[in-house]
């Protein structure tokens, strides 16, 4: 019942937590702003619980709390979203591009977190269906199509100032106005930031276009305490405290894979290898 409170964050026992966060639920806002709005439910068992909880809202009024059998982890259901407040909906975008906005948050949690199976179903039919998974590429493909799939570049692991990040990348001919094809997550959560994708792209060092960007996948590890994940409302955005650290991790790691690619290429074709010593 506490999540439901305003201003409540229910899962912070003292301030010092607020440097270290891992968890990945909504912030202690949002879930009694959505509740206030729709018709709610909630239901939830913790691991070594005998029994959960189910909570039933409407329009932010407690209609029942009882208790429920269910398997370990928490369930949100929205339904009805705005129908008592009718006007927010005249800001609402067509159903469309409300549905390809769901539907690209989704996508980006299941590329988060491919060892969790993610469906998502529309007017009742699957959009997709993508099997918990311990590849990646596998992942990917089922997100992003076979063909990218295909074209993979591994990007392996590189540690530098006690962070790491490893993912993958394609080849500059699928660079891609904008940057929707970019895929960046910290810690296990999607951010964007325009110093990692400025990286990505002198990484390719001139081999993608001005005006089009690299497609990348790529999963950075560090300390919590290395980063603020508190400057954006939906912890989009995100401040680094080692920034220059981080781009200099992301261009050597990329930088590396392009090249091992090309020597590799270079091998095949049977092309000679130019070879530089110092005497």
């Amino acid at each position: 019942l506490m999540c439901l409170e305003r201003h409540a964050t229910s899962k912070l026992k003292n301030s010092k937590q607020l440097s270290a966060i891992t968890t990945m639920g909504f912030r202690g806002e949002a879930v009694p702003s959505i509740a206030s709005v729709s018709k709610f439910r909630l239901a939830t068992r913790e691991h070594d619980a005998v029994e959960g909880t189910e909570i039933i809202v409407d329009g932010g009024i407690v209609q029942d709390v009882k208790v429920a059998g269910l398997q370990p982890g928490t369930i949100f259901e929205i339904r009805q979203l705005f129908f008592n407040i009718p006007a927010r909906r005249k800001f609402m975008r067509a159903e469309s591009t409300e549905s390809a906005h769901v539907e690209h948050q989704v996508k980006l949690h299941a590329l988060a977190w491919p060892n969790v199976r993610f469906t998502m179903r529309k007017d009742g039919r699957t959009v997709f269906d993508l099997p918990a998974t311990t590849d990646k590429r596998m992942r990917i493909s089922g997100v992003s199509g076979a063909e990218a799939g295909r074209a993979l570049i591994e990007v392996p692991v590189c540690e530098e100032s006690g962070m790491e990040v490893h993912g993958y990348v394609l080849p500059a001919e699928f660079a891609r106005k904008g940057r929707r094809q970019q895929f960046v997550f910290l810690n296990g959560r999607p951010i964007e930031d325009p110093a990692i994708s400025r990286a990505l792209k002198d990484a390719f060092k001139g081999a993608v276009s001005d005006g089009l960007n690299p497609s990348a996948w790529l999963w950075i590890e560090m300390d919590p305490k290395l980063v603020d994940v508190n400057v954006h409302p939906a912890k989009k955005e995100v401040r680094f405290h080692k920034p220059f650290e981080v781009r200099h991790l992301v261009l050597t790691a990329v930088e590396s894979a392009l090249v091992a690619r090309s020597e590799s290429s270079s091998s095949l074709r049977g092309e000679p290898k130019i070879i530089s010593r110092k005497d």
